[in-house]
């Protein structure tokens, strides 16, 4: 009688799981297609039409494009009832008189939802990414605005034009005071993509972070750890926006930490040595909670 008891409550979970997932991912299409594409367009048409600077027109579409993915985000999280907590290390003022540079350890498709989020928290909302190729043509409304913008695209064959698109990105976070975003992964962490380096991040791509220093010497960086709760590290879970439902009742954990510049150039592996305090941060919380 219990047994089947406990099998009819996990069909009616499953069930709520699949409907969320499904409203959640109508939520971010009506959402991106109906409000905040157009919004986009008529911030684009308005600057163009006021003859407005460029970097100005830039900025304004960033920061338009972020707020409606940082309301599509809580919209999200109210429908699969994640909960989401958030811990701040370091003096975030620093972050409004330079480009500052974003990294973080990369576990799921949700992540980049997630920081829209982060760039709210430290006021920067005026925000550029480094994202795949595929992203230009492949998501329309995406691709569009990343590339208005001027975000970096990267293939993943290690294609010297890489670089080139690095700088140019650089170039456009001086004139505008932005933020640049990047997983130096450079994919999801599984387990079979595990390295002997690390337990639960895969190591450093340096190239794109050394590029950013350079070309910014006086950014500071902001170092995200995200820490799913149950843990997600299989690669089984969250791998498109359609596998929703694997994020259902979960908890996120969002540490950040502000370094500041003479932080970074006093250690010439400071990316590696913050990759090990973000694995050794993940394996303790996640001794914690398996």
């Amino acid at each position: 009688m219990s047994l089947t008891i406990q099998t009819e409550r996990g069909k009616s979970m499953r069930f709520r799981e699949k409907m969320a997932s499904i409203l959640a991912v109508l939520a971010f299409a009506l959402i991106y297609t109906f409000l905040c594409w157009p919004t986009v367009c008529i911030v684009r048409f308005a600057g163009w039409l006021l003859r407005t600077e460029e970097s100005s027109i830039r900025s304004c579409v960033a920061w338009c494009a972020h707020w409606w993915g940082h309301l599509t985000l809580s919209v999200v999280c109210v429908i699969l009832r994640i909960k989401i907590n958030v811990c701040l290390e370091g003096d975030k003022t620093l972050l409004y008189e330079h480009p500052c540079i974003v990294i973080s350890n990369h576990q799921t498709t949700f992540d980049v939802a997630v920081m829209t989020l982060v760039m709210a928290e430290i006021g920067k909302r005026n925000a550029r990414w480094v994202l795949k190729e595929e992203l230009r043509r492949g998501s329309f409304v995406v691709g569009w605005i990343a590339d208005r913008t001027g975000c970096a695209f990267v293939s993943r064959r290690r294609d010297p034009n890489d670089l080139q698109e690095i700088r140019r990105c650089a170039r456009v976070l001086r004139e505008d005071c932005a933020a640049v975003f990047l997983f130096p992964e450079g994919t999801r962490f599984t387990q079979e993509r595990k390295t002997s380096s690390y337990s639960y991040v895969l190591p450093p791509k340096k190239a794109g972070f050394h590029i950013f220093q350079k070309e910014l010497p006086n950014a500071p960086v902001v170092s995200v750890t995200l820490q799913w709760d149950p843990m997600i590290v299989d690669g089984t879970q969250g791998r498109t926006i359609y596998r929703s439902a694997d994020f259902y009742g979960k908890t996120l954990w969002i540490n950040m930490r502000v370094a500041t510049p003479d932080e970074i150039r006093a250690d010439p592996n400071w990316l590696e040595t913050e990759w090990d305090r973000k694995d050794s941060e993940l394996a303790g919380r996640y001794r914690v909670h398996p």
